[in-house]
């Protein structure tokens, strides 16, 4: 009577969880359901005649097991740090790559774009005065659904798209809106 009362109420609340919120986690052409957010806070570069943002990543890991290996792969197109998802299941890893070596380590940045570093002194000074932002980098995507909307096929990621950022907009607008009420 246990299982069948947990999985009753457990089927309840994702049903009423969804009529709420399910519009923010709109399914992808596969089927796939979004159930994680990969963001990265930034920094603006320091050097005058370059100006880009820098994504302050420790690492780029994304899945790190025996059998699946997954990162994101940082690229600079136009001025700007772009991403791809690469490894096991998707592009091949770049062989002049180390997922391990990101832009910030203790604070001090590295511009992928023209190369500079910001010392840990001026990144936190960025931080304390308000100029540091955020970035949708990537999203994970599960696939499955059975008894509580759950089945075990893995995570899949993509890069986070134009459409991520304006349903993640709506979720604000939509909070914002339901603490007003209560």
């Amino acid at each position: 009577p246990l299982l069948h009362d947990v999985k009753k109420w457990g089927e309840w609340v994702l049903k009423e969880a969804k009529k709420e919120i399910g519009r923010f986690y709109p399914e992808d052409d596969d089927g796939s359901i979004p159930v994680g957010y990969i963001w990265a806070r930034t920094i603006s570069c320091q050097n005058p005649s370059c100006g880009a943002e820098i994504p302050l990543m420790r690492q780029y890991w994304l899945a790190r097991k025996a059998n699946k290996s997954v990162s994101l792969f940082p690229f600079v197109e136009d001025g700007v740090v772009k991403f791809k998802v690469v490894g096991t299941g998707y592009e091949e890893m770049p062989t002049n790559f180390d997922p391990e070596k990101g832009t910030v380590s203790r604070a001090v940045a590295v511009c992928q774009v023209c190369g500079s570093t910001i010392d840990a002194k001026t990144t936190r000074r960025l931080f304390q005065e308000g100029k540091a932002g955020q970035r949708m980098i990537a999203v994970v995507l599960h696939k499955g659904n059975s008894g509580l909307g759950i089945r075990n096929s893995g995570k899949r990621y993509r890069v986070a798209t134009e459409k991520d950022l304006e349903i993640f907009r709506e979720a604000e607008i939509y909070l914002k809106e339901k603490r007003e009420k209560l």
